[in-house]
C-alpha cells in the first residue's frame, strides 16, 4: 500500500532467478497468458492508500512490464478477464513470500 506515487519506489524487490523460479510460478504465469500482458491495469485515484503491485517477468523473448493500481477495488468493481489472470498469479507470489 502507498500513501502517494512515489513511494512505489521504495519497495523490496522480490526476484526469482532461473532454476530458483518456483513450479507453482511458472505454471501460473502460463496458464494465465501473463507473457503477453505488458501494461498498466486499475486506477491509482480508485482509492487511497493506493495498492500497487508491479510485476516484471523476464524470458528468452524478451520481458513483460505489469504496473496494477488498486487490484482489489478494480477486482470488486469490474469483471475485467486480464486483471483476474494478473490476481491469480500476484497471490501465488504472496502465497510463496509467506
Amino acid at each position: 500500500m502507498l500513501k502517494n506515487l512515489r513511494d512505489r519506489k521504495r519497495f523490496a524487490v522480490i526476484a526469482f532467478v532461473g532454476d530458483e523460479i518456483p513450479p507453482d510460478l511458472l505454471t501460473a504465469i502460463r496458464d494465465n497468458q501473463l507473457l503477453d500482458a505488458a501494461g498498466t491495469y486499475g486506477d491509482p485515484e480508485a482509492g487511497r492508500p493506493i495498492e500497487y503491485d508491479h510485476l516484471t517477468i523476464v524470458h528468452d523473448e524478451g520481458s513483460v512490464d505489469i504496473e496494477f493500481y488498486n487490484r482489489g477495488i478494480s477486482l470488486i468493481f469490474g469483471d475485467v478477464e486480464r486483471e483476474k489472470q494478473i490476481h491469480r498469479v500476484c497471490c501465488v507470489l504472496r502465497n510463496l513470500s509467506h
